[in-house]
């Protein structure tokens, strides 16, 4: 069944070359720094982005809503609807934390209102990426070599009549979205729809598709500064794959070590550090030179310092 894509905002440039919302041409400077504080996993970002998907969501399920036909022939055919995001190894990016949220409001309207409720279901990937996917251009991504395998879950799909709805945080050339409804509706999915937080508009994304990168750091901009301490300050942060990018980045190494040691919450710092290792990041090269080694290596030494782990490297 063809895919339905649609995204609560559309974002475009006005005649000043400013981000707008489409539909209003009102610059987005707000929506945008809430955005890319939650691209590196800001907790309060998360919830509400979370929020207006859900509520976006849920406009799509009432009569005349593009989903609705889906979820009533879900409930008359006693079929199945999985929820997924982009592929993660043992760290979840912030579309995995969207997903899981919209997935748990949305299914207590589906519940109160008689639809059977939809499954998580995360796509595994094998293997970290290496490269910056927000910074390539539209060409680049339709046509580059995947250095990394998501593994969808074909065999449900063919035992099982399994609708996908898909969610992200942001369309910009679709072609994540595109590779995941090609692979599930040809591996036996009966459905695949999208949402998207925001959506590129298409004129700008062909013509500039790193135009995500800016996107991303509209507010976190790369460094180690104040706006990275404020989001890890929060008692439930939870790091995702971007954040420890940023982190352990070598262009932030002069300044890791104490930023480490003064700036972020011991159970946080080791939080960071189990998952840094849990996703390979002690591994991952690029043209035979280790990454992150060398930021792992401070980091270990300043969690020794603070007695977080034992001469192992294990948590105390």
């Amino acid at each position: 069944m063809a895919n339905n894509n649609s995204a609560s905002k559309k974002i475009g440039l006005n005649d000043s070359g400013q981000f707008c919302c489409l539909k209003t041409m009102q610059t987005m400077d707000g929506d945008l720094e809430e955005y890319s504080r939650f691209k590196f996993g800001d907790v309060a970002a998360i919830e509400s982005l979370s929020g207006a998907v859900s509520r976006y969501f849920i406009q799509k399920l009432n009569p005349g809503g593009e989903l609705r036909e889906v979820f009533d022939r879900v409930k008359k055919d006693s079929e199945f609807i999985y929820i997924q995001a982009p592929g993660v190894r043992n760290v979840a990016s912030s579309s995995n934390y969207l997903m899981a949220k919209v997935a748990d409001n949305v299914n207590l309207w589906l519940a109160h209102n008689g639809y059977p409720t939809m499954i998580k279901k995360p796509v595994v990937r094998l293997a970290s990426g290496v490269s910056n996917y927000a910074e390539l251009s539209a060409q680049t991504r339709k046509n580059r070599e995947k250095t990394t395998v998501s593994l969808l879950p074909i065999s449900d799909y063919s035992a099982h009549p399994i609708n996908v709805i898909f969610i992200d945080d942001v369309r910009v050339t679709g072609c994540t979205s595109k590779r995941a409804e090609l692979h599930s509706l040809r591996g036996g999915a009966v459905s695949f729809n999208s949402i998207f937080a925001y959506e590129v508009d298409d004129v700008i994304a062909n013509h500039d598709a790193s135009i995500e990168h800016r996107l991303n750091q509209y507010s976190i901009k790369g460094g180690l500064d104040v706006n990275v301490s404020q989001i890890l300050a929060h008692t439930n942060y939870q790091p995702v794959q971007r954040m420890l990018r940023l982190l352990l980045n070598s262009a932030n190494r002069k300044q890791w070590a104490y930023f480490a040691r003064f700036k972020i919450p011991e159970q946080i710092l080791l939080r960071i550090y189990c998952s840094a290792l849990s996703n390979d990041y002690h591994s991952i090269s690029t043209n035979g030179n280790l990454m992150y080694a060398e930021s792992l290596s401070i980091l270990y030494d300043v969690l020794r310092e603070k007695s977080l782990i034992d001469q192992m490297g294990n948590p105390c």
